[in-house]
């Protein structure tokens, strides 16, 4: 038997946990709460006990004061980055009021820089950016940024870089020698269609006046990040190989006729839910491509027992090797009832959405 079954879609949302109560039922139940009820004496008036003061709310290290800096930023990440609570599914980068950091975090260095006092200095360079997904531009430029939010995996592409200064806005590119002065105006039309834009600022720069500008920009949804400069005369180093396992595409040796045998499409669809599930997380944790998102293709030959003797991504179009392996440790892991008759190959076709964490926005709405 040959199985193909309908594309299913994997996204990359996080599912909140639902909880619902209810008091007790019937004479005598009330649905106003029980320090709030009044109590009752033969002769005496209602009274009601006083209502409890609700604790103050606790502060999280996301949270900045509203006269907050570039430095005060920076300094909130890096305290998220050293808890390892760098998620986040909000999809943006900083919210205005209440001023907070709430982007989804990946420092490319630990631990992070502090950011310079100045930047006016080192405008006549070349830029590079290091990202969680390797560099852009040239590692020996003489001016470094390293990201500190999730972004889109664009290594080795062209990336836009905005200096933000109280006094005016910088703007470079990963393939060019030197920054330039651009008017407010110009932010608006900054979307190329293809680069990603890193924006950064000196230490005492106000992040009110940082969400101003953030706030001119337009959407680019993944392609937005915050980054903060190396100390100057710092070199990043080149780009060491992945150690991730990859796989290639490849197709599975047909069955001859005597190998098929039979199995409910039903019965395949309950068993490849865990795969549908694990997909999220293959393209959650790959430094490759297929973090976007993509359609792909596994297929498994489910032998006599409903066991997954063999598997093959047979179509990819995130063109992500790590991915493609991560998908097929899990397909392998499948256990499916028992076909009657022989072995039954299934082409399963994922269509993986990309998480919110690759379509944050500048600003919180």
């Amino acid at each position: 038997m040959r199985s193909r079954l309908g594309p299913l879609l994997v996204t990359g949302l996080v599912l909140g946990h639902l909880a619902s109560g209810c008091g007790p039922s019937g004479e005598g139940s009330s649905s106003e709460p029980r320090r709030d009820r009044a109590r009752r004496t033969a002769g005496d008036e209602a009274r009601t006990l006083p209502e409890e003061t609700p604790p103050p709310a606790t502060r999280s290290a996301r949270d900045l004061e509203i006269d907050a800096t570039f430095l005060d930023l920076v300094a909130a990440a890096r305290r998220q980055d050293d808890l390892r609570d760098q998620d986040s599914s909000l999809g943006c980068l900083v919210r205005s009021s209440p001023l907070r950091l709430e982007a989804d975090l990946a420092a490319a260095v630990r631990p992070l820089p502090e950011p310079p006092p100045s930047l006016t200095a080192r405008l006549e360079s070349r830029v590079v950016v290091l990202t969680r997904y390797g560099a852009i531009g040239e590692p020996s430029a003489p001016l470094g940024l390293v990201a500190f939010t999730t972004t889109r995996p664009a290594a080795g592409a062209i990336a836009q870089v905005l200096i933000v200064t109280p006094r005016a806005l910088f703007l470079g590119r990963t393939d060019r020698q030197r920054f330039d002065e651009i008017d407010r105006s110009r932010l608006a039309s900054l979307d190329d269609g293809a680069s990603q834009l890193f924006v950064t600022a000196s230490a005492g720069m106000p992040v009110a006046e940082l969400v101003s500008v953030l706030g001119a920009l337009p959407p680019m949804p993944g392609r937005i990040a915050l980054a903060v400069a190396l100390p100057e005369g710092t070199r990043l180093p080149e780009p060491a190989p992945s150690t991730a396992e990859t796989a290639a595409i490849c197709q599975l040796e047909p069955l001859t006729d005597a190998q098929w045998g039979d199995l409910a499409t039903s019965s395949i669809r309950s068993a490849v839910e865990p795969l549908v599930d694990r997909a999220r997380l293959c393209a959650g944790t790959t430094d490759g491509p297929g973090a976007l998102g993509g359609r792909v293709v596994v297929t498994m030959r489910i032998d006599p027992s409903g066991r997954v003797s063999d598997a093959c991504v047979s179509e990819d179009g995130t063109n992500d090797g790590a991915l493609r392996a991560c998908l097929l440790a899990a397909a392998r892991e499948l256990a499916f009832p028992s076909p009657t008759g022989g072995s039954v190959d299934v082409a399963l076709p994922l269509v993986i959405e990309p998480g919110a964490t690759h379509r944050q926005v500048a600003l919180c709405r």
